[in-house]
């Protein structure tokens, strides 16, 4: 799927070298299945919208839960801005729906 370009929405903010800045983002949307789904085709392009809205800042590193559709979604992010991808058992949903 082709990503849309965000229109009327430019980032005016910059960020200094003093500034430690974290952005928190949910997992793409996920198949219908119980248990730890995989994302969706939808999921995924979500995943890549978000990436692409995300490339006007530094990221550094990319953290994530356990949890597949999370893992896939955060690797698309590190993919997108060549930075690390940490897995870290203590992030993670309480309920997996």
């Amino acid at each position: 799927m082709a990503i849309p370009r965000a229109q009327g929405h430019e980032m005016t903010r910059t960020v200094t070298d003093r500034m430690t800045a974290f952005s928190l983002v949910c997992h793409g949307q996920h198949d219908i299945q119980p248990g730890d789904a995989s994302l969706d085709d939808f999921g995924r392009w979500q995943a890549q919208l978000t990436a692409q809205h995300l490339f006007t800042l530094p990221v550094c590193a990319v953290y994530t839960s356990p949890l597949v559709r999370a893992g896939e979604t955060a690797q698309i992010i590190a993919d997108r801005h060549v930075c690390g991808l940490t897995v870290d058992g203590c992030l993670g949903c309480l309920l997996y729906t």
